[in-house]
Formats: C-alpha cells, sequence, structure tokens
C-alpha cells in the first residue's frame, strides 16, 4: 500500500492501528535507518529486514519518509542508490522467495510519502493501492477536541462545532501544536503571579497550587496565529495532478 498526503495527517498511526488489528510484527523505517555510508551495505539491510518480517507469521513493514528512498532514478547521482532502488525491487516483488515456506507468511509493506509525484515508476507500479490520507474533516476535528482537550481534563468554552472551524485547514499534527499551545497560554492567564514565585523558596514553590481554567476560543485563535499550515493550495494542486496522472 501506498500512503500518500499532507504531512502530519497520521500516516503513521494508521499503519500501526492496522498492525495492532491484524496482530501483526511492526517494523517502523525511517529512510536514515536503511542508508549506510559504506558501499554495498544499504542493499544487504533492505535484505535483512525483509528477511525478518518473513521468519514472522504476519508482519507490516512501514517506510516513512518513501520518497527519499525510491525517487526518480534519472535524478539518483550515484550507482549506491540505483543499488538500493534496485535491492527495494526485488524484495517487493519477493522473486527470491516464491515457492518456498517463507512465502507462506504475510509481509505487508506500506510506504508513506509527501511529494508522491517524485517516486520512481518502476517502485510505484509494486503499489497498486494508493490511498490519500486527507486533512481531518469537521466530524475529525470535533471528535479531536476530546482526545486533546476533554479526556486531558480540561475545558473549552465553546462547542465541537466551533473547535472544527477554528482547525480548519490544519492537519492532526498542526491542531496539536495548536492546542499545546493555547494550553499553555491558559496557564500563563490563570497564573500571573509564576514569574515571581520563581524567585521565592523552594517551599513556597511546592507549595503552590496550579490553577486551571476553560480554553477560550481567543486562546486557540491567537494560537492559530503561529501556525503555518504546510496544507497550501500549491502543494494541493500538486496532489491533485499527480492523482489524475496515476489514475489515468
Amino acid at each position: 500500500f501506498l500512503f500518500y498526503g499532507f504531512p502530519g495527517t497520521g500516516k503513521t498511526l494508521l499503519a500501526a492501528g492496522l498492525s495492532n488489528a491484524l496482530d501483526a510484527t511492526f517494523y517502523v523505517v525511517k529512510c536514515g535507518d536503511l542508508l549506510s555510508k559504506y558501499y554495498g551495505e544499504s542493499p544487504k539491510i533492505v535484505h535483512a529486514l525483509f528477511e525478518e518480517a518473513r521468519r514472522q507469521p504476519q508482519s507490516i513493514i512501514f517506510i516513512d519518509e518513501f520518497d527519499a528512498l525510491a525517487g526518480n532514478r534519472d535524478g539518483m547521482d550515484n550507482s549506491a542508490d540505483r543499488r538500493l532502488l534496485v535491492s527495494l525491487l526485488t524484495e517487493l516483488d519477493g522473486i527470491q522467495h516464491k515457492g518456498s515456506g517463507a512465502s507462506r507468511n504475510h509481509v505487508f509493506t506500506i510506504a508513506a510519502t509527501n511529494t508522491p509525484w517524485v517516486l520512481d515508476e518502476a517502485i510505484l507500479s509494486r503499489f497498486k493501492r494508493r490511498i490519500h490520507i486527507p486533512l481531518p474533516d469537521a466530524l475529525a476535528r470535533e471528535q479531536m477536541l476530546g482526545i486533546l482537550l476533554t479526556n486531558r481534563g480540561y475545558r473549552f468554552q465553546g462547542t465541537p462545532a466551533q473547535f472544527a472551524q477554528l482547525t480548519e485547514g490544519l492537519s492532526g499534527r498542526e491542531i496539536e501544536q495548536l492546542v499545546t499551545q493555547a494550553i499553555s497560554a491558559m496557564y500563563n492567564r490563570a497564573n500571573s503571579e509564576l514569574p515571581r514565585l520563581a524567585k521565592q523558596s523552594l517551599k513556597n514553590i511546592r507549595e503552590y497550587q496550579l490553577r486551571v481554567e476553560p480554553i477560550t476560543g481567543e486562546d486557540l485563535r491567537e494560537a492559530r496565529g503561529d501556525i503555518r499550515p504546510v496544507a497550501t493550495a500549491a502543494l494541493a494542486a500538486k496532489l491533485k495532478a499527480w492523482e489524475g496522472q496515476s489514475m489515468a
């Protein structure tokens, strides 16, 4: 499977959830984990990873930042990069293991990328299922209110619909950052004497009880000004154009 979409939309969490649902061994791999400064070592690392996964009754290999590993071969600078890509193609095909006992074990490979248009066509052809992971919609953002605030003991001075409106256009990661900043602003507002307390004795500091107030819409709006959404119109247009070409 190929998961693609804007950064911070939960591609890794979805893969982990799938692994849990299937009771599969879960391998999380970053691009840097497969790269070695020693010539010829990277293909060996790739082979060892898939070999270990095939020993399990059921496993999921999740490769994040896949575009850094499997970019177009025309743009590769050296033969080492090409050898790594060929090794990855071989493992995805599983040619070496067809007909063997290991082939009866299930190895699911999930790759994630924010820029699918840079992937090598040969690699891309191995991923017949390409799943767009979008930004959270209004209903998802309303539910995130409970996950990020209510379930943690905080109260929002507004409705779930208002929270969804204030977080429109943000990824899940950005919404979490927004809420964290809003909570910090609330603590600063409710505990204005903290800077003075820092100069007092350790006994006074330990006895101080932090006050907690509801998170307001203004807290979120002020924090929203510090967030620069990754979901720009230009990036959205690129994704849409690639989807059109990919599905053609």
